[in-house]
């Protein structure tokens, strides 16, 4: 009977130990995904992003300009919090302090946003909507020295919901490093079309 009893003890004890209260754990027992940071990446080194302005230069509408695109060109910038984006007195954007940025050259088929998709490197105009034709980052910034460093090819993910824009960046330089980041939240506009 006493080796019942135990035995019956042993059981139970195993079945309380192996439950655990885990707030890391979802009802199906699945890990839950940590929140993306707005940052990028060089390689494996990473570099935060606290800002995001959007510049909108409306459609081309003379074909016989040596600049030519389909739909509308939008300037994105994603900056660290020591770059400060200002309007000049002619409305053109300026850029003051120094840190870390991501800029891209968009195409987009819509006249007043970015049009959400994948955006790709394009180098043969007319410019395709949803295609960029230049892409470059500084992880070493300032007003003087922009010491930018060229995109050749990658994608660049948008999604909107509302206000906020979810931008994912798979790229690789001209070096042949892998430049990769994220950045949620809203983007200060300029509208000079």
């Amino acid at each position: 009977m006493n080796f019942k009893i135990n035995l019956l003890f042993l059981s139970l004890l195993i079945v309380v130990l192996s439950c655990s209260d885990n707030d890391n754990d979802t009802e199906n027992n699945l890990p839950i995904p940590e929140q993306q940071a707005n940052s990028f990446f060089v390689n494996e080194t990473e570099y935060i992003l606290t800002n995001g302005t959007l510049e909108n230069y409306g459609v081309d509408n003379d074909p016989t300009n040596d600049f030519n695109y389909q739909g509308s060109n939008f300037d994105l910038y994603l900056t660290s919090e020591n770059i400060e984006i200002t309007s000049d007195n002619n409305g053109v954007l300026d850029l003051k302090g120094y840190g870390q940025l991501l800029y891209f050259e968009l195409f987009s088929e819509n006249e007043n946003d970015l049009s959400e998709g994948d955006y790709t490197a394009s180098n043969q105009e007319p410019y395709s909507v949803f295609t960029y034709d230049i892409a470059e980052y500084s992880i070493d910034f300032d007003e003087v020295n922009r010491n930018t460093i060229e995109v050749i090819s990658g994608t660049l993910n948008i999604r909107k919901v509302n206000n906020e824009y979810e931008i994912t960046i798979n790229l690789t330089d001209i070096n042949g490093d892998s430049v990769v980041g994220y950045y949620k939240g809203t983007l200060q506009h300029f509208n000079y079309n």
